[in-house]
C-alpha cells in the first residue's frame, strides 16, 4: 500500500456531488440524499460528503455530512428552550428545524487548505494527513511540474482538484495489501512465531 498512489485510489472530481457555497444545508441536505441507494440487502450507499463551489465553478471547500449534524446540533444549543437531552431531541422535528436550514454552506463547510493531498503522493501520505487532520476525506490536488518560476512552491490557488480520496476508498485497498479472502486474513510476509 506504501507505494501506491494517490490518484490511482480517489474518485474522479466530475462523478462526485457538487453545491454552491451560497446554497443551504437544506439544499445541501437534499443533494447528498439523491445520492443514497438502498441495495437489495437493505444496505445503504451514497457520498458522505459534497463538494463545494464558488460563483465560477472553483471548488472551495468540501462539506460532510458530520458538518452537517455539526451544524444543526449548534443550532439546537443555541435555543433557550432546549437544556436536555429530551428537549434537544425536540429539535429535530420539522417545525424547529425549518428555520435552521436557511444556513449557508460556506459558513460551515471545511477549507480546501485545511486538508488535501496531491494525486502523486502515496497512500500513505494521504493516511498520515486523513489522521492528523481528523477528517474522512481529502480533496486531491493535480501537482504541476515543478519550474524555476515555482521553486517547488505550489500556491494552492494556482491548483486543480481532480478527485476525492476517502477514508472508505484507503480501507478497501487494504484488503488487497493483506490478501484478504472472505473468511481469513493471510499476510504476505511471514510472521515470526516469537511473543510480543
Amino acid at each position: 500500500m506504501h507505494d501506491r498512489l494517490v490518484k490511482e485510489v480517489m474518485v474522479p472530481i466530475n462523478v462526485y456531488p457538487v453545491i454552491n457555497k451560497n446554497a443551504t444545508i437544506g439544499e445541501a441536505i437534499n443533494v447528498l440524499k439523491k445520492t443514497f441507494k438502498i441495495l437489495p440487502n437493505n444496505v445503504l450507499t451514497g457520498y458522505r460528503s459534497i463538494i463545494v463551489l464558488d460563483d465560477n465553478k472553483e471548488i472551495v471547500g468540501i462539506l460532510t455530512i458530520r458538518s452537517l449534524l455539526k451544524a444543526i446540533e449548534m443550532e439546537a444549543h443555541n435555543e433557550k428552550t432546549l437544556s436536555t437531552i429530551a428537549s434537544w431531541a425536540l429539535f429535530f422535528t420539522k417545525s424547529k428545524m425549518d428555520k435552521h436550514l436557511n444556513i449557508q454552506v460556506k459558513d460551515i463547510m471545511r477549507s480546501l487548505e485545511i486538508a488535501y493531498v496531491y494525486e502523486n503522493e502515496t497512500i500513505t501520505t494521504a493516511v498520515h494527513t486523513i489522521l492528523t487532520k481528523q477528517v474522512n476525506s481529502l480533496p486531491v490536488i493535480e501537482k504541476p511540474a515543478v519550474t524555476e518560476l515555482t521553486m517547488g512552491e505550489y500556491p494552492l490557488e494556482n491548483n486543480k482538484v481532480i478527485g476525492i480520496i476517502r477514508a472508505i476508498d484507503i480501507f478497501n485497498i487494504i484488503g488487497d495489501v493483506l490478501e484478504v479472502d472472505d473468511k481469513v486474513i493471510t499476510f504476505p510476509v511471514k510472521m515470526s512465531k516469537k511473543p510480543f
